[in-house]
């Protein structure tokens, strides 16, 4: 007997998404609660931030969400939220640029990896954070919305209680939205 404050949870694929399942036995099925959770781009990028999830991939899946899950039952590699922590972990460890994209490709296949790796080129190409918190008044602020995201996807990660003022000044000439993210995921990350 399990003591009272303890349940038992198991999870698994849906029968239909034909993805190693076995039917359970309809006396076994009707001892169950079953719920199907749908992936949520926002949540998932709020358990990002407190993962220490490369803020290049939260951007990323911000810009573009719909990329955040496209299960494929015949693809080798898809996207996925387990599949986009592979891709940070993947960044972190610094591959060599001739075989960073084939990387991200083995994890969450060649469409979505395409997308990722020309997102990066753009993320590389931004003011650099330390330029920004040199200089926050007069720094470039990028025009395009990917760039805004990825800019304020960077310094949320790099905000801290000494240098918020400087992060704060240069996000006040961005977009509000781009602001309100900001602060939202530098609190999420160090309350």
């Amino acid at each position: 007997v399990l003591p009272e404050e303890w349940m038992i949870i198991a999870a698994g694929n849906r029968d239909s998404d034909r993805a190693v399942t076995a039917r359970m036995p309809t006396p076994l099925r009707n001892r169950f609660v079953h719920l199907e959770f749908e992936v949520d781009a926002q949540e998932w990028s709020e358990w990002a931030i407190q993962a220490a999830i490369r803020p290049e991939v939260i951007a990323f899946l911000r810009f573009r969400p719909e990329v955040l899950s496209q299960f494929d039952r015949d693809a080798t590699a898809f996207p996925s939220p387990r599949s986009w922590e592979f891709v940070s972990r993947i960044l972190a460890a610094a591959p060599e640029a001739a075989v960073e994209h084939e990387l991200f490709a083995g994890a969450v296949g060649t469409g979505a990896a395409t997308e990722f790796s020309a997102f990066l080129g753009m993320f590389r190409d931004l003011p650099s954070i330390d330029a920004i918190l040199l200089n926050p008044a007069a720094e470039r602020v990028p025009e395009e919305p990917a760039a805004q995201y990825a800019v304020a996807s960077a310094l949320a990660h790099h905000a801290t209680d000494t240098n918020f003022d400087r992060v704060y000044t240069y996000l006040s000439r961005m977009p509000v939205e781009f602001r309100v993210l900001a602060v939202r995921d530098a609190s999420l990350r160090t309350p």
